[in-house]
């Protein structure tokens, strides 16, 4: 049962990254609630990392991670510390950035909640 809500949380991660980037890429404004300014948040100072944009970022985490929990699907056994060591990064990475939401930028995207979701529930899938 884990292994199903582990690969659905990679192909909703991966789609919501996929998302963000069509619409950064478009220079189009997401869809985002009233309370919400999902625009400035993807496109603001901390929307990228090391010089790469964290919706591409989320985009190659999430591909590996539905692929990943794919496979573990079909059966295919592999050495799981590794794999959980990296989502485990990626789960304190998102808490981070939710973080700099909450308190630095004061603004919230729907998306980037969305999101850290799926990174959360990916580590605990493991």
């Amino acid at each position: 049962m884990n292994i199903i809500i582990g690969f659905i949380a990679g192909c909703v991660g991966f789609a919501t990254a996929l998302y963000i980037f069509y619409k950064k890429n478009k220079k189009a404004p997401l869809m985002c609630p009233r309370r919400s300014d999902c625009t400035t948040v993807v496109n603001g100072k901390y929307s990228t990392t090391l010089g790469i944009p964290n919706d591409i970022l989320g985009i190659v985490y999430y591909a590996v991670f539905a692929t990943i929990f794919g496979l573990l699907l079909l059966g295919v056994t592999m050495p799981l510390l590794l794999v959980k060591f990296i989502s485990a990064i990626g789960m304190l990475f998102t808490i981070y950035l939710v973080a700099v939401q909450a308190f630095v930028i004061r603004l919230w995207c729907l998306w980037c909640l969305v999101s850290a979701v799926c990174a959360v529930v990916l580590f605990f899938a493991l």
